[in-house]
């Protein structure tokens, strides 16, 4: 069966072939089958589909147009060696022969497109992507897949990396080398993080013979520090996004990877792609319910519900925006940690979630170590400030009976302050891998922290930014300025005294 094949070539001389696995390509900027990484090429540019028994390139309305021998068209028949130009890139679109899979092969069952090597007959292969989601442990499974894909390729060392879906941080998960090859600190396999990330960013396989005169790359720091040279690196795609990449390198073979290599490659990442999101299936249940999961612990249901229907936890990028920050500081300590009973734990935990409820229910972003940001997703505005304070004070309200308990029946001293800053942070989600949380970072951060320290049991102390959005709804009493740790100024303060 013949399959289309298109050889992308790009300002800079540079060229890849794409194979057309399905009834259609989609080609343009961000979000399709074919991402290029080009300004004059729009978002969704122009696709190239099955038409009767050939096929016909259409433009999607693009802005700058798609040509074909000069002339701008919307929608025609191509024919084998015709040259499509969009941007600055140029499309040749030929047909090539292209394995078909089995009846009843995995390509039915889960997916997988057609590939231009048999990689349904091949059992090694498709057991490893089959057993994935039964297996407990991601690493044993992604170890002896990548050594099945080390050996295919016949590379001497070569790692998979994973995508985090938040942040979007790409972080080594497995790595393999040959007994012959040496492997970097821990065992771990140095690789160019400049290589993969532009894998990963246009989607496609990333070839190098020598990295080192590749202008590509030779001003990265760890193609000089590992002696980086013959590399072959695909994103492990799922649904067309990359959840990983497969990086693979040859040391002592001085043979490169060629184009038969690269597309073997892109097949062999791409099931692991799909083996990787079918394990996280496996064991989270479902995406969508371990995500709102997720983000019920940081964000109020209201707006887990809003961000879901916008992309989920992958729709809130880092940016910089007027946050209004809550610190709660638990004081007095020293008798509770030096006679810890179960009691004591109990009346301290049921506070530490509580206080994180109030948070949550005020409309606050909740952080670890007992903090929230207000309008961290909203913007600016009197609301943050308002809704923060009303927040720290039920807490304080919330905490008297426990303080009280402490004190009248367990001997134990023990206090709970409150500090409230308003200013422009850095809110997003930051971390990767197992542990990702939404922060916002700036010096408001460690304002409202130093003055959650300052606060005697029962305070509620904030700075001159808060006090000016609040001061028409509390009562307020001015104090003496304090020095805060890590702030370089001297920090005005204003106790909430009531509503």
């Amino acid at each position: 069966m013949k399959r289309p094949e298109l050889k992308v070539t790009r300002k800079d001389g540079s060229s890849f072939v794409v194979p057309v696995t399905g009834l259609a390509c989609s080609i343009g900027r961000r979000e399709c089958d074919l991402n290029l990484e080009d300004t004059a090429i729009s978002r969704r540019h122009c696709e190239i589909a099955v038409a009767g028994d050939g096929w016909v390139v259409r433009d999607l309305r693009s802005s700058n147009g798609t040509f074909i021998g000069g002339e701008r068209v919307t929608e025609r028949v191509l024919q084998p060696g015709e040259i499509i130009r969009i941007g600055q890139s140029e499309i040749l679109f030929t047909m090539t022969e292209a394995p078909d899979l089995p009846e009843g092969g995995p390509a039915e069952a889960g997916g997988v497109p057609p590939s231009r090597v048999p990689l349904a007959e091949d059992t090694a292969v498709w057991n490893i992507l089959e057993l994935s989601v039964a297996a407990s442990e991601a690493r044993t499974w992604q170890r002896n897949y990548l050594e099945t894909i080390v050996k295919r390729l016949r590379a001497e060392r070569g790692c998979f990396l994973s995508v985090d879906p938040v942040t979007g941080a790409v972080m080594p998960a497995v790595s393999i080398a040959m007994e012959f090859v040496e492997a970097g600190p821990e065992g771990s396999v140095p690789f160019s993080r400049s290589i993969v990330d532009q894998a990963v960013s246009e989607r496609r396989v990333i070839a190098t013979t020598n990295a080192e005169v590749d202008p590509r790359f030779r001003d990265a720091v760890s193609v000089a520090k590992y002696d980086i040279r013959t590399v072959l690196c695909a994103p492990a795609r799922w649904q067309g996004v990359p959840v990983g990449a497969v990086y693979l390198e040859r040391l002592l073979t001085k043979d490169p990877f060629g184009e038969e290599d690269s597309q073997h490659l892109q097949d062999l990442a791409d099931l692991l792609g799909i083996a990787t999101m079918a394990w996280q299936a496996q064991q989270a249940g479902s995406k969508d319910g371990w995500e709102r999961e997720q983000l019920l612990r940081t964000f109020p249901e209201t707006e887990v519900t809003a961000l879901l229907a916008r992309g989920g936890a992958s729709a809130i990028r880092r940016h910089g925006r007027e946050v209004c920050h809550v610190a709660i500081a638990f004081s007095k300590t020293a008798d509770l940690i030096a006679g810890v009973n179960e009691e004591a734990w109990r009346l301290v935990s049921q506070l530490y979630a509580q206080a994180n409820d109030i948070l949550l229910r005020h409309g606050g972003a909740v952080s670890p170590g007992l903090a929230a940001h207000f309008g961290a997703l909203e913007g600016p505005g009197v609301d943050a400030a308002l809704n923060a304070v009303r927040a720290a004070v039920e807490i304080q309200k919330t905490a008297r009976p426990v303080v009280k308990r402490f004190a009248r029946d367990m001997k134990l001293s023990f206090g709970v302050g409150i500090g409230v800053s308003l200013g422009e942070s850095l809110a997003g989600w930051f971390g990767s891998g197992p542990r990702t949380d939404f922060l916002a970072l700036g010096e408001p951060s460690a304002v409202a922290r130093g003055l959650a320290l300052q606060a005697e049991d029962g305070e509620v102390l904030a700075d001159q930014a808060v006090f000016g959005k609040v001061r028409l709804h509390f009562n307020t009493h001015r104090l003496a300025p304090v020095t805060l740790p890590g702030v370089a100024r001297q920090v005005p303060v204003f106790r909430i005294v009531a509503i």
